[in-house]
């Protein structure tokens, strides 16, 4: 007797608890929440640009203005006996002393990870000089001059110097006296060169990149003379073949 009374009070468990499930047959239980996956743009976006002093040191530091990664031209608004230095680095006086002719520039929003303390990319273009600088600086202080930097500098110019004297039209054996650290881009597929690329036509390039830096001096050559040169910044590794800088056409009609 006590164990069919057991079982019928067991029975009747399962039935009311069955009977609890049918009365509420489609529970609503709430779904957990998505994931947002945000795109890098719209990540970018969203960063907080109010940088901390010890970061705006830090950039301001990374792009300290060396002389070793420079052009010299002649000018006669030259501070030193008439020539002016353009570099990587600082550049809030970029410009002003250029002696070649000035064909006009374009400005884009910045992207990568230039994108990160920058806000513009502005390309400006001279008779036989290129150059690609960062503005728009998420550090800057209204009450200065805003931070600029140049990132790339390319010209075909044969009175535009390295700091170490070598320009467009030396030869390959000036080149490797006076920059006994530079090696033949072995891997590298020559150009063409032309409007299309931005790039003087070359048959080989010679690179300068010392260990420690981002940095590096690409040396174009077609057949023992040098055509062209450029200085860039890699930022997260050095640019071992020459970058397009773009060809600056104005809208005017020729």
């Amino acid at each position: 007797m006590k164990r069919a009374a057991v079982f019928l009070w067991v029975a009747l468990l399962m039935f009311s608890f069955i009977g609890c499930q049918k009365e509420n047959p489609d529970p609503k239980i709430e779904s957990p929440p998505k994931e947002t996956v945000e795109t890098s743009e719209e990540a970018l976006d969203k960063l907080d640009h109010n940088l901390s002093e010890a970061e705006i040191k830090k950039i301001q530091d990374y792009w300290k203005w060396d002389e070793n990664w420079s052009f010299i031209m002649p000018s006669e608004k030259g501070y030193y006996g008439g020539s002016w230095n353009v570099g990587l680095g600082f550049a809030h006086e970029f410009g002003l002393g250029i002696p070649y002719g000035f064909l006009g520039m374009t400005t884009e929003p910045a992207e990568d990870l230039a994108a990160f303390s920058f806000s513009t990319v502005e390309r400006r273009y001279y008779d036989g000089l290129k150059a690609v600088t960062l503005s728009g600086f998420y550090g800057d202080n209204p009450d200065e001059i805003g931070f600029t930097t140049n990132l790339y500098l390319s010209t075909t110019q044969p009175d535009c110097k390295t700091s170490r004297g070598i320009h467009a039209g030396d030869t390959i054996a000036a080149l490797r006296s006076a920059y006994p650290e530079a090696y033949q881009h072995e891997a590298y597929s020559a150009g063409d060169g032309g409007e299309e690329t931005g790039i003087a036509a070359h048959d080989s390039c010679w690179v300068y990149a010392p260990e420690g830096t981002n940095r590096s001096i690409l040396f174009l050559t077609k057949g023992d003379t040098i055509v062209q040169i450029d200085i860039a910044d890699g930022l997260d590794g050095q640019i071992t073949s020459p970058s397009w800088t773009g060809i600056y056409k104005s809208d005017s009609p020729e």
